[in-house]
């Protein structure tokens, strides 16, 4: 009893931490200073509504009081999604922490930030026997933010049956067999819609950006990895099944949309990758190890994944450009301040 009340304090502990960092964090986030100029005069560009709301009210204040209550927007979901869904809670938090995507760019991508765990969130919600129509507090909040999370509206179904691995195998086989003329021709069908017409700008772009190949196979190698202990992992936990499947359509949906546009791809799946902190858990039961060297060959796997991604992105980023997961801006570098 005590180690448990020990592990939910030094969770406790850890968001705390990461909240303060990323609230009073200064110059750190390559969006970092355009949130800043868009925050002290939010007539410079519409946002959604509640990202506008919450930089109208800042802006009274004081610029930085809109990083803290994104920082908490985004912090404690995963904290309390890691505390009460997680069958080891401190792992899910870490995993967040260690995914590029998640967290290292979410400090750039503020609004795509809050919108990724409070998805999960609604989904989580939706898994319940009772209350599933308080799954619309958070997707309130994550459209209110960020209007990519309408793709919610994609996920969330799959939190009412559940997917075997060979159909899951042949959707996520299907997804490789458009073409990006195909893709494009659908999404300008649709662009008319509220919350697709934003995506007009990375039609009108596509081509521009060929990067994010090794990313995309990155997050394609972890679902094969999920496929292949697919049964093992719903054995070890009921609801795993339906995680691995919302991780899986985040690969269909990075494989449908990376010819349009890799950066447009890439925010689309995190809706996905971030069930990784509920699936990597499980992982401790099914590896063929002991309990305590699973664990740590988890948490040892998370750790590469970190460090590759990072090390690519520093060495495939031209001198002078903007990183993707990468903060390279410190309080002793202002460059991008002084440009303004």
């Amino acid at each position: 009893m005590l180690a448990v009340s020990n592990n939910k304090n030094k969770l406790r502990n850890i968001a705390i931490v990461v909240v303060v960092f990323l609230g009073i964090r200064y110059g750190i986030g390559y969006d970092y200073f355009q949130y800043r100029e868009w925050i002290l005069d939010p007539t410079l560009k519409s946002q959604e509504p509640l990202a506008q709301y919450f930089a109208e009210f800042s802006s009274k204040i004081h610029y930085q009081l809109f990083f803290l209550i994104t920082s908490v927007l985004t912090i404690f979901p995963v904290y309390y999604i890691s505390k009460k869904y997680s069958i080891n809670p401190i792992m899910s938090f870490m995993v967040y922490m260690l995914v590029p995507m998640l967290f290292l760019d979410g400090m750039s991508t503020i609004r795509n930030a809050v919108a990724y765990p409070m998805v999960l969130w609604a989904f989580l919600l939706l898994l319940q026997k009772e209350h599933k129509y308080l799954a619309i507090i958070p997707l309130v909040i994550a459209i209110g933010f960020h209007n990519s999370a309408i793709v919610a509206l994609l996920f969330l179904p799959f939190a009412f049956f559940k997917i075997k691995r060979k159909t899951a195998i042949l959707l996520w086989g299907i997804s490789f067999m458009f073409t990006q003329k195909q893709v494009s021709e659908v999404l300008l069908d649709y662009m008319g819609l509220p919350f697709l017409s934003k995506a007009s700008w990375y039609l009108a772009h596509s081509g521009e950006n060929e990067s994010g190949g090794m990313l995309w196979i990155a997050v394609n190698a972890i679902n094969l990895i999920n496929f292949w202990y697919w049964d093992e992992l719903k054995h070890s936990n009921v609801k795993c099944s339906y995680y691995l499947m919302a991780y899986n359509l985040g690969c269909i949906l990075y494989n449908l949309t990376i010819r349009i546009d890799p950066t447009m791809a890439l925010r689309l799946s995190n809706f996905g990758s971030i069930f990784l902190m509920l699936i990597a858990p499980s992982y401790i039961f099914v590896l063929p190890f002991s309990k305590l060297q699973n664990l740590r060959v988890v948490y040892l796997f998370f750790i590469a994944f970190f460090c590759s991604l990072l090390f690519i992105v520093i060495l495939t980023t031209p001198p002078g450009e903007k990183m993707s997961f990468f903060p390279y801006q410190t309080i002793f570098y202002h460059t991008d301040y002084q440009n303004l």
